[in-house]
């Protein structure tokens, strides 16, 4: 897992005071996909067991196994810290035993959806 700075080359020849701060970045997990096959959707899931709300996955589209993150000003530096041991974890879990990361998740009141027949067959409910 590395993080790489958001800004183009050009950016760089800018003063500092020209620059744009961006706060968020994007982790690819093709390698965990092409050796142990587990994808990014299995490591979103698995981090629902952690306690942590998977970000965005599969964007920008250009990146195979891809999350962006974003977090926001407003986080802790104890829910950040809580964010990235519950990434190694799942990181460690996908090369050690990833036939369980492809099973998550365990700990929610649902378990895998079929994606393709939920987007196809929508069951929305509204209540007051």
């Amino acid at each position: 897992m590395r993080r790489r700075a958001n800004h183009s080359d050009a950016s760089a020849a800018r003063p500092a005071t020209e620059r744009r701060a961006s706060h968020e970045f994007i982790l690819t997990f093709a390698k965990q996909a092409k050796d142990n096959h587990v994808t990014a959707l299995d490591i979103a899931k698995r981090l629902l067991d952690y306690n942590q709300h998977a970000p965005t996955i599969y964007f920008p589209p250009l990146v195979p196994e891809c999350f962006l993150i974003e977090p926001t000003e407003t986080e802790t530096k104890e829910a950040m810290d809580d964010f990235v041991a519950a990434m190694a974890k799942s990181l460690e879990e996908a090369s050690t035993d990833p036939d369980t990361v492809t099973q998550e998740p365990f700990t929610q009141p649902v378990r895998r959806l079929d994606d393709v027949k939920a987007a196809k067959e929508l069951d929305l409910v509204w209540g007051e």
